[in-house]
């Protein structure tokens, strides 16, 4: 069924002194342009407006606009008053208990008669078509009366309600509900919950000229709001003797459905002790009207580095459409930056096609841009939901920052080592951020993401360096030759690097080790194996033993106070 839901937004009055509130009435203003104007928000399209069924120039003063001026009992800054008498009515402060102001020419609502407990007439009513972009559409309201509280739970009391025809979002069938409903009351057994009225939200007692009317109830007394004369504190804002909390009307739709919207409050039986309901400025929405574009971050476009922005539709009754781009901020489109759809063509003033999947849209700065210093970029979305109602536009905006980076240059090089290389590396010539970089192949070297890693090569090698901007795109490769030298010699007298001498060679059941300010020694064999470790710092530097060696070409590592040396020495057995 279509489901309706109250929620109460104020249960307590602000007991301070208040500023009148003012009015004005919309006599000669026409139905249509006076709701899009003071109660329409987003995500909601109306059409066909009408008041007192007419959809000609509003005549009688009975709707107008409110501004609160700082009254705070009603919780509203402004918006639309109708009443079942003049709009003039209203302001206070509370002079009298039953304050009246007829019009000529009432009308008479023949919708009103299933909610009332006698003849209506003085009724004021506002009528709209409405589509809705999600699935609810809501808005707040108070309901205020001269009535209260001498006419609680009498069988004569004004009524107001709020009826939405229109499919029912599980069954599909026309159905009408009043959506003026107290928070909570909707239940299994009572689906329509309880109406807000004089006779079910009140001070919790029955009036001097009441009873125990149709509908009493006198569990809701936390929704209202005593403003007789005598409550000077709360008398000051408006006239009426009593008001509810400011609650909002709320009704499950489905999107993209016409519904209609009627609005009607009504004298019942007489002419006398005016009603009115204020409801609040642009407060007709739809809440969770979303198409999934909203982005709270301001991301950064890093110089020609594309950036990819998705785009997913929440709205489960869209079929197929297009967003389209404008833009905004010191970035300047075709210039400094340009946009294109996920697959790389360039958008034009017919915007991004999208329909039900995952699709996005994609930034990247153009060569000739001028990025000395950043610049922004804002693109500002408009898309169609319901296609069959164009009118109704939902709007996004994006933040973005143009900015130098994701260019990376590495610079070729030629490394030359005597016997071994234990190092490897070459220059960053430029780059921004994050870099990440790749050694191809990774054979003898420690760690292949580093721009320069600690290494174990023996023969003359070629590398590539790849290195990527941390933006995952700007990369550069940079050619690494490594050249070995030298031989290593056959003679007893050993061999020799950075002041650090090994003898003998050929070794065979140990290799002696001399020289000063020695931190480290490795020795590895031919294959890479690591064959002895030693460090020490201060420390004389041992002897190496060779037991358990094959006999070949070894390399050793050495590492001083000043760096790193290699030499090869061989071990005969």
């Amino acid at each position: 069924m279509l489901t309706l839901v109250g929620t109460v937004l104020c249960l307590t009055a602000v007991a301070e002194a208040q500023t009148n509130i003012t009015v004005q009435d919309a006599v000669g203003q026409m139905p249509e342009a006076f709701v899009q104007s003071h109660l329409l928000g987003g995500g909601v399209y109306i059409f066909n407006a009408k008041y007192n069924n007419a959809t000609s120039a509003i005549g009688t003063p009975c709707i107008g606009t409110f501004q609160s001026n700082g009254f705070a009992g009603l919780m509203m800054t402004e918006g639309v008053l109708m009443t079942t008498g003049n709009v003039a009515v209203a302001p206070g402060p509370n002079t009298a208990g039953d304050v009246s102001m007829p019009v000529a020419g009432y009308y008479s609502d023949p919708e009103m008669g299933a909610v009332a407990t006698g003849a209506v007439n003085g009724c004021s009513t506002l009528d709209f078509d409405f589509v809705s972009l999600s699935g609810q559409v809501s808005f707040n309201y108070t309901f205020a009366s001269e009535e209260y509280p001498e006419y609680v739970c009498s069988e004569y009391n004004d009524v107001f309600a709020f009826f939405v025809t229109g499919p029912d979002p599980q069954t599909g069938e026309e159905v009408t509900r009043n959506i003026a409903i107290i928070p909570g009351t909707v239940t299994v057994a009572n689906p329509d919950g309880i109406a807000v009225a004089i006779n079910s939200v009140n001070p919790g007692v029955a009036g001097s000229s009441g009873g125990n009317g149709v509908g009493c109830h006198y569990d809701y007394s936390g929704y209202y709001t005593a403003n007789e004369p005598a409550d000077a504190a709360m008398g000051a804002g408006i006239q009426y003797d009593g008001y509810t909390s400011k609650l909002t009307a709320q009704a499950y739709v489905l999107p993209c459905q016409v519904y209609h919207m009627h609005i009607s409050v009504c004298n019942v039986g007489d002419n006398d002790y005016d009603s009115g309901v204020f409801l609040e400025g642009g407060s007709f929405v739809a809440p969770s009207a979303a198409i999934g574009l909203s982005r709270h971050t301001v991301d950064t476009v890093r110089g020609s580095c594309p950036l990819a922005i998705p785009l997913t539709l929440s709205q489960t009754s869209f079929d197929a459409g297009l967003v389209h781009f404008s833009f905004g901020g010191t970035a300047v489109e075709g210039t400094d930056f340009a946009i294109a759809d996920g697959a790389g063509a360039a958008l034009d003033s017919g915007g991004l096609a999208i329909d039900h999947g995952v699709h996005s849209f994609v930034l990247r700065g153009l060569p000739g841009a001028d990025l000395g210093e950043e610049k922004t970029i804002e693109v500002y979305l408009a898309t169609s939901l319901c296609p069959a109602f164009p009118q109704l536009l939902t709007y996004d905006t994006m933040r973005f920052v143009l900015t130098r980076g994701g260019d990376v240059r590495v610079k070729d090089t030629t490394i030359r080592c005597s016997y071994a290389c234990f190092e490897v590396g070459t220059e960053l010539v430029y780059g921004e951020g994050d870099i990440s970089y790749r050694w191809e192949p990774t054979t003898g070297i420690d760690d292949p993401y580093s721009l320069t890693s600690t290494a174990l090569i023996l023969e003359d090698a070629d590398y590539l360096l790849i290195a990527t901007g941390g933006t995952g795109c700007g990369s550069d490769t940079a050619e690494v030759h490594v050249v070995i030298t030298g031989e290593a010699p056959s003679g007893v007298d050993g061999v020799e690097a950075d002041g650090v001498r090994l003898y003998p060679n050929p070794a065979t059941d140990v290799i002696h080790v001399e020289g000063q300010g020695v931190r480290r020694v490795e020795v590895f064999a031919a294959e890479g194996r690591r064959v002895y470790e030693w460090s020490g710092a201060g420390e004389r530097t041992p002897d190496i033993p060779t037991e358990g060696w094959a006999a070949g070409v070894y390399a050793v590592r050495i590492g001083t106070e000043h760096g790193v040396c290699g030499v090869k020495i061989v071990v005969n057995k």
